[in-house]
């Protein structure tokens, strides 16, 4: 089999039987590829519906298709005399020189379901601590006011306020979270869902596997040459013949050749260099395409030849020469996703890699476009539509903490109309009902909530509704308004209660204490007329007594008198008592 001798850009370039042989083996793992393509479609699981039976349908692929490609190279190293080598090995010197492109595809989509789980926890653990935070809030007002209770009474009601609104807020809050939370994992499941059914992930594994299976050409053509005594059987460049020329080709792809007008010819003499050397080099025919606009019939017959694959050559021709990085929102992916579509038609191909990243960019912005408060529309119209009514309810750069609760009440009404997106409507109801919540501390009394209830339930009514958060909680709170008032009466009563209870016993203790008080008086009248008795007696009997010059003896004959003692009167019972008495006998008095 002789050399080959090609026209290109005006010049010919021509290649040897050693390569016109490699290019028969890439010939043959060339049309593999393209089978095992189809049969990958075939055998991968319809409906993937979980990451298990995502990784039963890539054992599958290996089990029962790769294997066989494996089996079949296996034969053809016989052929060559090469007889140490089975398919377990031969498999480890494929992934010795790269990862199996197939594996990495179904990784992706691995790590697309372990993201959106990752992003429900992250979402979870934001609303857990938002609750956490207003709940320390009242835990802290509620610890001032027992403090005020401890030392003497309360003395300041605001702390109670702002406990109460950041308990009631952190109610509101976790109930919104709740929901928030059941949104999130219904997403979830929708998500996880789109990702095993999406078109772009299934073609990427497929085409991965496809090139895969062509990739194995080159482990071959390796171990073939290395095993026979021609080691350039199959012409393939060496590892420091492709490292020789990679500056050469950053040269020409970075257009440094064209500013040298006295060697007009310099660049495609680098080119010609560069394809002696390694004619498989994508980029090269990429960089051509981009200098020609299109694929002329020369360059055509080459890569027939050579049997290069147009997916491929289409992935370094569209990556050279588009951005997707540009293209940030849906309406432009959209526009471009044409444009690659027109490109493609260039290669006679129907997608390529770059295409998958056009349609997986383009998902992405849909559902970013399209998913409004945890709801995904079916169309963008209708996106914008609910996105347009959603902003009406709330005015421009005026929060919805700024509402008033009649606003705030208002507002929630307004959300009832039948022609409001049920979804709209669900979440800015719990959205209203969190400031609704914070607000209704500004209702003093349960006689001032019932107009509100009274109105809430004539809009029910009106517009057929089973059931209004707003009633629910405007009931819950009149019930506890209705629970303080009552206590409140009860210890009012009480107090009074307690106040003439205590007038009573403080007139019993007075009258007593008057009663006790005249007893004394008239113990100690009874005293001193004694004790004037006894100093009268006294008197009289020392008015009987012979004083002066009186004998002596007579004197000392005279018979003693009575002892006088000194008395005094219980001051409880009147009983007549010895000044030192310690206590009365009769009643027991203690002095």
């Amino acid at each position: 089999m002789g050399g080959k001798k090609f026209d290109l850009l005006g010049k010919n370039i021509v290649w040897n039987e050693a390569t016109d042989r490699y290019n028969s083996l890439r010939a043959e793992y060339y049309l593999m590829s393209q089978e095992a393509e189809k049969l990958a479609r075939e055998l991968f699981e319809e409906k993937i519906t979980s990451v298990n039976a995502l990784r039963y349908s890539s054992k599958s692929l290996y089990e029962k298709l790769f294997k066989v490609y494996l089996k079949t190279s296996v034969w053809k190293l016989v052929e060559f005399g090469i007889y140490d080598i089975d398919e377990e090995v031969l498999l480890g010197i494929v992934e010795s020189y790269t990862e199996l492109k197939y594996k990495l595809a179904l990784q992706s989509v691995t790590e697309q379901i372990a993201g959106i789980d990752a992003n429900v926890m992250k979402q979870n653990m934001e609303r857990k601590e938002n609750v956490d935070s207003i709940l320390g809030v009242g835990k802290a007002a509620g610890s001032d006011i027992a403090d005020q209770w401890l030392n003497g009474g309360v003395k300041d009601f605001t702390p109670v306020l702002a406990g109460a609104g950041s308990l009631i807020a952190a109610g509101g809050v976790a109930l919104y979270n709740n929901h928030q939370n059941k949104c999130a994992q219904a997403e979830a499941v929708e998500a996880k869902k789109r990702v095993f059914e999406s078109k772009s992930n299934r073609e990427n594994i497929f085409i991965s596997f496809s090139h895969d299976v062509f990739a194995l050409y080159k482990t071959m053509g390796r171990i073939i040459n290395s095993r026979l005594e021609d080691h350039n059987y199959f012409y393939y460049p060496s590892d420091d013949d492709l490292g020789a020329i990679e500056p050469i080709c950053r040269n020409v792809f970075e257009g440094n050749f064209n500013h040298l007008s006295d060697k007009p010819d310099l660049e495609r003499e680098m080119i010609y260099h560069i394809l002696q050397i390694n004619p498989y080099d994508n980029r090269i025919y990429s960089h051509i395409l981009l200098k020609n606009g299109t694929i002329t019939e020369e360059l055509k017959t080459i890569l027939v030849y050579l049997n290069i694959d147009m997916k491929m050559l289409a992935d370094a021709y569209l990556y050279e020469k588009y951005s997707i990085d540009e293209y940030e929102t849906y309406e432009l992916i959209c526009d471009f996703e044409k444009v690659v579509i027109d490109e493609l038609k260039l290669f006679g191909i129907n997608g390529c890699g770059f295409y998958i990243d056009v349609v997986n960019k383009k998902q992405n912005l849909f559902e970013l476009r399209c998913t409004f408060n945890g709801f995904v529309y079916s169309s963008i119209e209708e996106r914008d539509k609910a996105e347009e009514q959603y902003n009406s309810f709330f005015e421009k750069d005026r929060i919805i903490e700024d509402l008033s609760l009649d606003e705030a009440i208002e507002k929630y009404y307004a959300t009832l109309p039948p022609q409001i997106y049920p979804k709209n409507r669900e979440d800015i109801q719990y959205l209203l009902m969190i400031h609704i919540s914070n607000c209704l501390n500004t209702i003093p009394t349960s006689e001032l909530v019932e107009p509100y209830i009274v109105d809430a339930e004539q809009k029910r009514i009106a517009y057929q509704f089973e059931e209004l958060s707003l009633i629910n909680e405007l009931t819950k709170y009149k019930k506890k308004l209705e629970t303080k008032e009552k206590m409140a009466a009860t210890v009012a009563m009480a107090k009074e209660k307690a106040s003439i209870v205590a007038g009573a016993a403080k007139d019993k203790a007075g009258a007593v204490a008057g009663a006790a008080k005249d007893k004394a008086g008239m113990a100690a009248d009874k005293a001193g007329a004694v004790a004037g008795m006894a100093k009268d007696k006294g008197k009289e009997l020392m008015s009987k007594m012979p004083f002066g010059k009186k004998d002596k003896l007579a004197i000392e004959n005279i018979p003693p008198q009575p002892e006088v003692i000194e008395m005094k009167n219980c001051v409880q019972c009147g009983n007549a008592l010895k000044i030192t008495a310690k206590f009365c006998g009769k009643c027991g008095y203690r002095f």
